[in-house]
């Protein structure tokens, strides 16, 4: 059993995940664990390199294989589809995220053409805290009644939580937040 870092490469975990074990059963050890045990030798720093928090298997167990389990948090399950707004409203105003908007408006001044809709997408991802997740996955129960900050550069929020059974939702200056039909890919 592994247990990783949050935000993980599994690509890596995959490459160098055997010659970790090699190692970890050469020094006769069955077990690492880096949330307990707070040593840096040299298994540590390599686990610690690789993403892994843990790691314990059975040396009597034959074959090549591994169940690994991505770090997560946990909690009370919210009911108010208002708490994703916060959350929403700190995507929108990241630098990371701001490009996306920011070009809407830029595309429009540079081509001197006005759009009537300029469309914005916000995905949960396995980065998204656990109680917006939950909101999300139970969105139909529990709409958001309040606007959230949008500049002028966007006239439609789509919001889709991880889960693909959850529905998204959109937000219009218009109509306020409504369910919206899942696309099909």
């Amino acid at each position: 059993m592994l247990g990783l870092q949050y935000g993980s490469s599994i690509d890596a975990l995959y490459k160098r995940l055997p010659d970790f074990v090699r190692k970890l059963r050469q020094s006769g050890r069955h077990e690492l664990d880096l949330l307990t045990n707070w040593s840096h030798g040299s298994l540590e720093l390599l686990a610690e390199d690789i993403g892994i928090d843990r790691i314990y298997f059975k040396p009597e167990e034959e074959g090549n294989f591994a169940l690994f389990f991505l770090q997560g948090d946990g909690g009370a399950v919210p009911s108010d589809g208002n708490l994703i707004l916060p959350w929403i409203e700190s995507l929108i105003r990241s630098e990371e995220y701001k490009d996306v908007w920011e070009k809407l408006g830029s595309y429009e001044l540079t081509t001197s053409t006005r759009f009537d809709e300029k469309h914005l997408y916000i995905f949960a991802g396995s980065k998204t805290e656990f109680s917006i997740g939950q909101v999300l996955q139970n969105i139909f129960n529990h709409m958001p009644s309040k606007e959230p900050f949008c500049p002028p550069e966007v006239t439609h929020l789509w919001v889709q939580g991880e889960v693909s059974s959850a529905p998204a939702i959109l937000w219009t200056l218009r109509d306020g937040w409504v369910l919206a039909s899942q696309p099909q890919l």
